[in-house]
């Protein structure tokens, strides 16, 4: 549920907090299946804190910006401030896999040859060392 996903956003937050004080410029991503979208409470919780969306969703670009079978965007990549200047531009991606058909439900339709899974892979390049 979404309270628990929230507590988990707010652990994040602490420990990017506990890596923050020990380093202010420390580079921090958080990324991958959140199983929210990016206005639901636990996501506003991280990118409250100060982290970035590198692959925000658009509706303009729908089919380009979903992550999910469900027509839904709910993996992220987040990233700290000190992260943004590595990102290479105009690298990031959700790379398109074989899925279900769309309008099926993706919960009782059975999965296609080749699917990996309901979630597509999000990607962005970082550059390796500071820039």
């Amino acid at each position: 549920g979404g309270y628990w996903r929230e507590a988990e956003s707010r652990k994040i937050v602490e420990l990017i907090g506990e890596v923050r004080a020990a380093d202010p410029d420390a580079n921090i991503v958080v990324l991958g299946d959140l199983n929210a979208q990016a206005d639901d409470a636990s996501v506003r919780i991280l990118l409250d804190a100060g982290l970035t969306p590198i692959h925000p969703y658009s509706p303009e670009r729908h089919d380009a910006t979903i992550s999910h079978e469900s027509g839904r965007r709910i993996d992220h990549i987040l990233a700290s401030p000190a992260v943004l200047p590595e990102i290479i531009d105009a690298s990031a991606f959700i790379l398109g896999t074989p899925g279900r058909p769309p309008g099926s439900d993706w919960r009782s339709t059975p999965a296609p040859a080749g699917l990996a899974s309901d979630h597509y892979p999000v990607a962005v390049e970082i550059w390796i060392g500071d820039r």
